[in-house]
């Protein structure tokens, strides 16, 4: 498990924790193992709203701080960070101190760079485009074309370089695009549709 003292000391945190087998907080906080129960089911609620899609991290804005969730295998680990440490900065303290775990464990872990995070993004195949046409075909008939050409045209989306999270923004775009042709119902059982294609992909 990370050092969450050491993790809190790097980065001024004012909170720090692990929801996992073993919950972790440690901060100013009241009632923390009710804090990480809730955190924990809204997080679960979330994700599974979302397909269960792979995250390496999330953000969450506040107004004063904001929130860092590392998702590392059954554990998410989290900060609430002030607004002077950017998040490369949060990122780059984190790994570091993730990497010392591991050195502890006579293993020679370095932290990844924000660049090298970015060359890790995996590509899909341009033929999962080509699956998403045919449920729109099967929702909008002959208005599918262009509204699904149109979309991938307005938020830039090249096939040649698809990722897991330019298709979710292509397939939330499209449902709005959609919903002003076939209403918002039937657009929600399409992207729904949609979401179940990329889950099994």
């Amino acid at each position: 498990m990370i050092d969450v003292n050491l993790l809190k000391e790097k980065t001024s945190a004012r909170v720090c924790f692990v929801i996992g087998p073993n919950n972790v907080l440690i901060g100013d906080v009241e009632k923390p193992d009710e804090i990480l129960q809730r955190v924990s089911l809204v997080l679960k609620q979330t994700l599974n709203a979302l397909g269960i899609i792979p995250f390496r991290y999330l953000t969450i804005d506040g107004e004063n701080e904001y929130i860092l969730l590392i998702f590392k295998g059954k554990e998410i680990h989290g900060m609430v960070l002030p607004y002077f440490l950017p998040l490369e900065e949060g990122l780059r303290v984190y790994y570091e101190v993730a990497g010392k775990v591991k050195e502890e464990k006579e293993e020679v872990v370095e932290a990844p760079s924000i660049e090298e995070m970015k060359k890790e993004v995996v590509l899909l195949s341009p033929d999962i485009l080509k699956k998403l046409k045919e449920i729109a075909i099967s929702h909008l008939g002959d208005f599918a074309e262009d509204v699904f050409n149109n979309t991938l045209e307005d938020l830039e989306i090249r096939e040649d370089s698809l990722t897991m999270d330019t298709v979710m923004e292509f397939i939330v775009g499209f449902e709005k695009a959609a919903g002003m042709l076939i209403g918002p119902s039937r657009a929600e059982k399409m992207k729904e549709e949609m979401l179940t294609l990329i889950k099994e992909g």
